[in-house]
């Protein structure tokens, strides 16, 4: 994609010189070595989750870190060894779509079915029940709710945030649809996502989710497809974060985009620079392994941490925009986006994530 001047590349430039002062928030000393006390084998964590998080602490205690940080991460580290020792600590592969009771689709009977097959085949996999559900159901779901489930807890342990999944409409991209809609005219929905993180105190969307069966790296028909299916989402989201807040600040505002993909998880920012473009921004790149030994112990715990720090990032940058928001006292602003120079992975010198 070609510049339109000089300029252009100039701002580009000018944006990676200033990343560092934009990079996510990280874990303080206390937080990362609690965390370092589960980085052990799968049978020694199993021996120290039989206590309670109250009973696991750092010496001295005046060195742990809160008690929301050490009771998550003890749920967390409890719903990953049950999802590991089912396989002998192992992830599964996805290699097929998940087989359902009922194929035709006759509307809600057969959602309401499927959802309690399903239901029961998640009981199954945190069991040790005697019989065993079809195993050819390692879908996206079974991802996202199996080895991702405790996001719905993570970001909605405080007041700050919720998160909504399975499907969620889009707010902003509702918004979007229907700027220019008229009287008498049908209503459009917005595009749905497989999760999002907005801010209570706010209502703004801040945060979204794809998720994906697979990582066939970031070159895949699918990568490429989410990747720009959350640029989209983010582009919305930020535009109705425009019209909320002063003009002074528009150019702090971030939307925050996850792409689960298996047991890997690709994070991404999006801004709009100047107004002369958008970006979205490859930041980091975490993966479970697929076998949990004394070797690789220390990725479950990495990829806990980077999540426990998103946390605290999105916490932070909604106190932001609820400041933000409440001191805005202009006219109100019309949501209808400006028409940027839109930056691609191609056309800025960062190209973006490697293969995980």
């Amino acid at each position: 994609m070609a510049f339109e001047d000089e300029a252009d590349m100039a701002e580009i430039r000018a944006v990676l010189e200033a990343r560092p002062g934009e990079l996510l928030q990280e874990l303080n000393d206390s937080e990362r070595a609690y965390l370092a006390l589960f980085a052990k084998d799968p049978k020694e964590v199993g021996k120290l989750l039989d206590k309670s998080w109250t009973d696991i602490s750092l010496d001295p205690q005046e060195n742990n870190p809160d008690d929301d940080f050490r009771r998550l991460v003890h749920h967390w580290m409890n719903h990953l060894y049950l999802v590991y020792r089912k396989r002998n600590h192992q992830l599964p592969t996805a290699e097929s779509e998940p087989v359902f009771l009922i194929e035709p689709d006759f509307g809600l009977i057969t959602r309401f079915v499927n959802s309690i097959y399903m239901r029961l085949v998640r009981l199954n996999e945190l069991s040790s029940w005697p019989f065993r559900f079809d195993k050819k159901h390692w879908s996206e779901r079974w991802f996202h709710n199996m080895l991702w489930g405790p996001l719905a807890l993570i970001f909605d342990a405080e007041e700050a945030l919720q998160y909504k999944h399975a499907e969620y409409n889009s707010t902003s991209s509702a918004l979007r649809r229907n700027i220019d809609r008229k009287r008498g005219e049908r209503q459009a929905v917005g595009r749905k996502a497989d999760g999002m993180i907005f801010g209570t105190s706010t209502g703004l969307e801040i945060c979204v989710l794809e998720t994906a069966k697979k990582d066939d790296g970031p070159r895949s028909t699918k990568a490429l497809g989410d990747t720009l299916k959350i640029a989209k989402f983010a582009k919305d989201m930020v535009d109705v974060m425009r019209a909320k807040v002063p003009e002074a600040t528009h150019h702090q505002l971030v939307a925050y985009c996850i792409r689960l993909a298996a047991g890997s998880m690709h994070l991404y920012t999006f801004q709009q620079r100047n107004g002369r473009f958008d970006q979205l921004f490859y930041e980091t790149s975490v993966a479970f392994p697929p076998k949990w030994d004394a070797l690789t112990a220390e990725e479950i715990t990495t990829v806990i941490g980077q999540v426990m720090a998103l946390h605290k990032e999105l916490v932070s940058y909604n106190n932001k925009l609820a400041i933000w928001k409440k001191g805005h006292r202009a006219a109100k602003v019309s949501i209808k986006p400006v028409i940027p120079t839109l930056s691609t992975p191609a056309s800025t010198p960062k190209n973006g994530p490697a293969s995980v």
